[in-house]
């Protein structure tokens, strides 16, 4: 699960049953109203905390929870770390998320709102 608190993101992440995510979670002070959860098996990686979902980008501005397959993810994942984006997982949702901030960074004088969102992921 990730909350958004403050104007960042509080991830809490774990492996196995629900349960142990309650636990983890436990640890937080989640106090947002805002946020996203997901609970899946991994396809790609190993079942670790750090395959888990949600992912968050490396600049820290978007987490995603994403279910699917990414065919080109291996060249997008080579070009993004070519323009210093790093990855912590194995997983393809981690690609989309840092694709995803890559487009919304490209225009840093663009008004940062909704609408620049959307295209970012429409680009993305």
């Amino acid at each position: 699960m990730c909350i958004l608190q403050g104007g960042r993101l509080d991830v809490a992440k774990k492996t196995g049953r629900v349960d142990n995510l309650v636990k983890e979670a436990a640890n937080h002070r989640f106090n947002g109203t805002t946020g996203i959860g997901h609970t899946r098996w991994a396809t790609h990686g190993g079942v670790t905390d750090a395959n888990a979902h949600p992912h968050v980008s490396s600049d820290g501005k978007f987490a995603i929870i994403h279910n699917g397959v990414i065919e080109n993810c291996s060249q997008i994942k080579t070009f993004l770390l070519s323009k210093g984006y790093t990855f912590r997982s194995e997983t393809e949702t981690e690609v989309l998320g840092n694709l995803i901030a890559y487009h919304y960074a490209k225009e840093p004088n663009a008004n940062h709102g909704t609408s620049h969102f959307l295209e970012s992921v429409r680009k993305t």
